[in-house]
């Protein structure tokens, strides 16, 4: 049952089971979730730590499952970066594709220290490298929006 659980979790409702482009359907899906909820402060940080703990707890599941050290079938890591990728952004569909992008971005090419997150031993692997990348993204568009030329 907890395996059974942990695989719910860990591929974000089986969206990790999606042949093509899953952890980009789970950024997306993450960015929409969020859009909508439009969370306060307070509620974001339990969010985003909430998710964070609960990544750090299922994909061991999924490493020991499959064998391997960073399995695709795992997609709950691209929903926490993307969280961390639009947090204390200005609110706006705008900021948010903004920050989608850029999230992609950062988290295929791998730029550093986000591929360095991997070799992180185990879960912390998995999730660090997104983590990261979410980081950069929002640092991105946040200096977009505080250098922005008239009209963004």
């Amino acid at each position: 049952m907890r395996d059974r659980l942990a695989e719910f979790i860990y591929t974000l409702c089986y969206i990790g089971y999606f042949p093509l482009g899953s952890g980009t359907i789970a950024s997306a899906g993450a960015c929409i979730f969020y859009y909508f909820l439009n969370p306060s402060a307070l509620v974001y940080c339990v969010l985003l730590a909430g998710l964070f703990l609960i990544s750090l707890w299922g994909t061991p599941v999924a490493i020991r499952r499959t064998g391997k050290p960073d399995p695709q079938i795992v997609v709950i890591d691209e929903a926490l970066g993307m969280l961390v990728a639009v947090g204390f952004l200005p609110p706006g569909a705008f900021s948010y594709v903004l920050a989608f992008f850029a999230f992609r971005f950062f988290d295929v090419m791998k730029t550093f220290p986000v591929g360095s997150m991997e070799r992180l031993p185990g879960a912390w692997g998995v999730v660090m490298d997104d983590v990261v990348a979410g980081l950069y993204a929002n640092a991105v568009v946040q200096v977009l929006y505080l250098v922005r030329p008239v009209g963004l």
